[in-house]
């Protein structure tokens, strides 16, 4: 992701994500970046969630597909945050952390969206010092969506999830994943979730 200043209003800053589509990329592969990348736009945008920062909007580029999103500046991955704060991280904020990331998973499954890809990588936090930490968590291109019977195949294809979960999580991360996201080709997502909030 980059944070980029906004062309006109040179104020404003929003955080962008490009999916690279590899050159040599064959068509299979471009679909299924394009997919991950709409995937996370619909997911996203959808949940309403203040822990969950949703994209504005989803551009074409020659890159690749990019979301835009609102500028989060000063939130850092929780890895850092932990290293930067762990001197004034009592027993009560370390605990607010935890059920805070459970209750955005637990909004997520409440209105069907299961994130599956849940690693400290995609949590993030903000807030230092005195206040309580706010937490964030990013990356719903790996999750998927329980969709009624009554949405249109293409809404239904979206959402149904990546089969390949574990290419679309970073190498450093997939030591997080639970056992079956090697394992199975469509793994429940409520249990790699529970997984991924307990790592």
């Amino acid at each position: 992701d980059w944070r980029a200043r906004h062309p006109v209003m040179s104020s404003e800053f929003r955080r962008i994500r490009v999916y690279d589509i590899p050159v040599n990329a064959s068509d299979l592969q471009r679909a299924e970046v394009q997919r991950a990348a709409k995937r996370e736009y619909v997911l996203a945008s959808g949940l309403g969630h203040p822990g969950v920062i949703a994209p504005l909007e989803i551009l074409d580029t020659a890159r690749g597909p990019a979301l835009v999103f609102p500028d989060d500046g000063n939130a850092v991955p929780l890895a850092k945050f932990l290293r930067e704060n762990s001197a004034s991280l009592d027993f009560r904020r370390r605990l607010e952390l935890i059920r805070q990331i459970a209750e955005i998973v637990a909004y997520a499954h409440r209105n069907g969206v299961h994130h599956r890809g849940l690693t400290p990588a995609q949590v993030y936090v903000s807030g230092s010092g005195d206040k309580l930490p706010v937490v964030s968590v990013r990356d719903w291109q790996t999750g998927y969506q329980d969709t009624s019977e009554t949405a249109s195949l293409t809404r239904q294809a979206l959402l149904a999830g990546a089969t390949a979960l574990t290419e679309m999580i970073e190498s450093e991360s997939l030591i997080y994943l639970a056992p079956e996201a090697f394992t199975t080709d469509r793994p429940d997502g409520v249990t790699l979730d529970v997984y991924g909030l307990s790592a």
